[in-house]
């Protein structure tokens, strides 16, 4: 826009402005929910810390990963380092995960790129897990499990 390329209608149309007003309003619900609730704090000081990687890596697929920190984090989350791993490491396993891998398709497909989410998703499929295991290995030899 600063090089007079594009306009903001044509910016604010590959990003996708129901969706990132959609996404921010689900993220606003969860937060207010994980304030009034107390389970989801509950549910990660009974996991211990690898539960709690797992679980926020799945809600963050579910529901990505801006909410699902909400949700989990609205209160002292116990685990919080095991946390943040699944948050920003468990994203990666599907689009859903995080608003980056959305702004990548679109970007890709406006820009006459097909990139493939099935192979991404393959990708993900290993790369998560053994990216989480490393980064949990990591975090018990620094004495943070």
């Amino acid at each position: 826009m600063v090089q007079h390329r594009g306009s903001l209608s044509r910016a604010l149309d590959v990003l996708g402005l129901p969706v990132l007003v959609g996404l921010f309003g689900v993220t606003i619900g969860l937060g207010t929910l994980g304030r009034v609730w107390s389970g989801p704090t509950t549910l990660l000081s009974h996991l211990g810390g690898t539960g709690a990687a797992i679980t926020s890596a799945l809600l963050s697929v579910l529901v990505n990963n801006l909410p699902a920190a909400s949700l989990l984090a609205a209160r002292h989350p116990p685990h919080s380092a095991q946390l943040l791993v699944g948050l920003n490491l468990g994203p990666n396993l599907f689009v859903s995960g995080s608003l980056a891998w959305f702004l990548w398709i679109k970007v890709a497909r406006v820009s006459g790129a097909q990139p493939s989410l099935r192979q991404a998703s393959r990708l993900g499929l290993v790369i998560v897990p053994l990216s989480v295991a490393g980064a949990l290995a990591a975090l018990a030899l620094c004495g943070s499990a």
